[in-house]
């Protein structure tokens, strides 16, 4: 079984030619995420498919240190945070306040857009805890989780297995990387 039943856009992002390009890519460019917490704009919250706008989940006027209800999220290549960021849209997490758990759940925002107004929702997700500090499950997300996902391979990355490759990635020979993590299997670019 490749994808869970149901899974959004048909399953799409569980065929392997995705997974595999999606692996090499997020651990060859060493993607980091910075997050700025700041009040929640309280922008509506826009009830027609594909249509949104950051700050439409979490209450209007939360979000200032320490409540931390709303971020505004940047993805940087290579580690350096310093650098650009979110060159194609805007990426939010919101906190949500309905739910069994609402400590425990978040909107992951996912806006695009032409030029300012980022106002296209483009794959955004709820985003929920499934174990708490402590390794214990935290429902019902975690049943819910595992009732969905079946019998689906998954790959989960804890760390380098393979201290070679962590070398070649930090001297920056990120093909030869990617060919060592791969099993000898030349990934490339899909695009």
């Amino acid at each position: 079984k490749t994808a869970p039943r149901g899974a959004p856009g048909g399953g799409l992002m569980y065929n392997d030619w995705i997974l595999n390009k999606s692996l090499t890519g997020l651990a060859g460019s060493h993607t980091s995420f910075s997050f700025t917490f700041e009040e929640c704009p309280g922008a509506p919250d826009i009830p027609v498919p594909i249509v949104g706008v950051p700050g439409g989940k979490c209450p209007a006027g939360t979000g200032a240190p320490q409540q931390l209800t709303f971020a505004r999220a940047e993805s940087h290549g290579w580690g350096n945070v310093t650098g650009l960021g979110n060159i194609y849209g805007e990426y939010t997490l919101e906190k949500e306040g309905a739910g069994a758990q609402p400590a425990n759940r978040w909107y992951r925002g996912i806006f695009s857009g032409i030029g300012r107004c980022k106002c296209i929702d483009f794959g955004s997700y709820e985003l929920v805890k499934l174990m708490d500090g402590n390794g214990r499950p935290v429902e019902p997300y975690y049943s819910e989780w595992v009732q969905y996902i079946g019998d689906v391979d998954l790959i989960l990355w804890s760390n380098y297995t393979n201290p070679q490759v962590e070398v070649l990635f930090k001297q920056e020979r990120i093909e030869e990387g990617e060919l060592l993590m791969s099993g000898g299997e030349r990934l490339g670019a899909w695009w």
